[in-house]
C-alpha cells in the first residue's frame, strides 16, 4: 500500500523527472557540465563551454582562445546592438522543446546583449528581452564570458516535459571565425537535449503593448498551466500587484504608462508564487514618435484657414486635439480620428501658435500672419 502510495505521488508530482538518457542540468558551478569539442570555423582554436544552473538562473560560460588580440573586438555596448559582430559568446535554446523555435543569446565582453526569439518560420521577433546578465574579459590569450538568464523569462511552463535544447557557439571578428558545441548555429534539430527540472506553473500566453511614445497600454495574458490555483504577488514597474489564477484559466493583465520621445524604457513585469519567481517579462526600447503633423504653410494672409496635415502611427484610440494660441486667447478643438492620416482647417483669429496632441505627444509650431496684398485699403 505504501508502495502503490509513493507511486501516486511521483505520478502526480509538479516537477517533472528528467527524460531517459538526457542529461539533466545541474545546480552550481562546481558541479557544471563541460564541452571542449567544438566544430565548424575556419580555426582549430581552443575553446571550453559550461552550463549549470541555480533557483532563479540558467548559467552558460564560454572560455576560448584568442589567436590576435591586437584586433580584439569589443566595440558594442548597447542593448542589441549588433554584438554578433564583435568577439562573442552565442547561447541557443531551443526551451519548448520541439526543435523549431528558439531564443538566441549573444553577448560581448563588455556585457551587451543582443537577443531575440525565433518563430516557427525563423522570423526573428526583437520584441523578445531575456534580462540576462553578463560579466566578460579579455585575458592574455584568450576571452571569456559568463551570461546569467532567468528562467522566468523562458516560458518554460510551455513544456511540460522540461526537455530542452541548447548549443553554444564562439565567434572571433578578426578572422570571421564560427564554431559550436552541442549543436550547430541555427539548427535546433541538432542541439544536445538537457532537462531543467523545476515547477514552472505560469504561461506568459501573449502580450502586446505600443512602443510608440505618448500614453500606452501593456496587455498581458498570463495562464495557469498547474493543477492547483495560484495568487501571484509582484510588480509591473513600481507598481505593486496581485493576480489571482484559478487552476488552468487564463487571466489578462493592463497597465497604463507614459511614454516620453527619444527617452530610453524599460518595462519589467515580475511575478512570483510565494517566493518562487514565475514570470519575468521585460521590454527595453526608445520610443518612436506617435503623431506628426505640419502646417500647410507656416505664413498666413489673414483671414486664411489654419491647414494641418499629419498622420498617427497606430490604429488611433483617442481624439486629436489641437490648441490655438492667439496672444492671451486659447481656442481648444477635439478632432474624432477615423483612420491614421487627417486633415484640419480651422479658422484662424491672427494665431501665433499651434499645439497638435495625440495620448500624451504633443507637437507645437509657430506661425505669422500678413496682410494680404488684396485686401481692402
Amino acid at each position: 500500500m505504501k508502495t502503490a502510495f509513493l507511486l501516486l505521488a511521483i505520478l502526480f508530482t509538479a516537477h517533472a523527472l528528467p527524460a531517459a538518457g538526457v542529461t539533466e542540468i545541474p545546480f552550481g558551478k562546481e558541479n557544471a557540465l563541460v564541452s571542449t569539442e567544438f566544430t565548424g570555423g575556419v580555426t582549430d582554436r581552443r575553446s571550453e563551454a559550461k552550463v549549470w544552473r541555480d533557483a532563479t538562473n540558467l548559467y552558460v560560460a564560454l572560455w576560448s582562445e584568442h589567436g590576435a588580440l591586437v584586433h580584439k573586438a569589443d566595440v558594442l555596448t548597447g542593448h542589441d546592438d549588433p554584438v554578433y559582430r564583435d568577439d562573442c559568446v552565442e547561447i541557443f535554446l531551443d526551451a519548448e522543446g520541439r526543435g523549431t523555435s528558439f531564443y538566441q543569446i549573444v553577448a560581448n565582453v563588455n556585457g551587451a546583449i543582443f537577443d531575440h526569439f525565433r518563430d516557427d518560420h525563423r522570423r526573428s521577433l526583437l520584441r523578445w528581452d531575456s534580462d540576462a546578465t553578463v560579466k566578460g574579459r579579455y585575458g592574455t590569450d584568450f576571452y571569456e564570458i559568463e551570461v546569467a538568464i532567468p528562467l522566468a523569462s523562458l516560458n518554460l511552463g510551455n513544456n511540460p516535459s522540461r526537455e530542452i535544447g541548447l548549443a553554444v557557439g564562439t565567434h572571433t571578428r578578426y578572422n570571421k571565425d564560427n564554431r559550436s558545441t552541442w549543436g550547430e548555429y541555427h539548427q535546433p534539430q541538432t542541439w544536445k537535449r538537457f532537462t531543467l527540472t523545476g515547477d514552472y506553473p505560469v504561461v506568459l500566453a501573449s502580450w502586446s503593448g505600443s512602443e510608440a511614445a505618448g500614453e500606452q497600454q501593456f496587455e498581458f495574458a498570463l495562464k495557469n498551466v498547474s493543477e492547483r490555483d495560484l495568487s501571484l504577488t509582484g510588480a509591473f514597474n513600481d507598481r505593486e500587484i496581485t493576480v489571482n489564477l484559478p487552476a488552468g484559466e487564463t487571466r489578462e493583465l493592463l497597465e497604463e504608462t507614459l511614454h516620453t520621445l527619444n527617452e530610453p524604457v524599460e518595462h519589467r513585469l515580475v511575478l512570483r508564487d510565494g517566493t518562487h519567481e514565475v514570470v519575468r517579462f521585460v521590454r527595453k526600447f526608445t520610443p518612436h514618435p506617435l503623431l506628426h503633423a505640419v502646417p500647410a504653410s507656416a505664413l498666413l494672409f489673414e483671414g486664411d484657414a489654419i491647414r494641418i496635415t499629419g498622420r498617427i502611427n497606430e490604429d488611433p484610440s483617442a481624439p486629436l486635439e489641437v490648441v490655438l494660441h492667439s496672444g492671451e486667447k486659447t481656442t481648444r478643438k477635439e478632432i474624432p480620428l477615423s483612420g491614421r492620416r487627417f486633415s484640419v482647417a480651422m479658422p484662424q483669429e491672427r494665431t501665433d501658435r499651434v499645439e497638435c496632441s495625440y495620448k500624451g505627444e504633443t507637437l507645437a509650431f509657430e506661425l505669422e500672419s500678413i496682410a494680404s496684398p488684396w485686401s481692402e485699403k
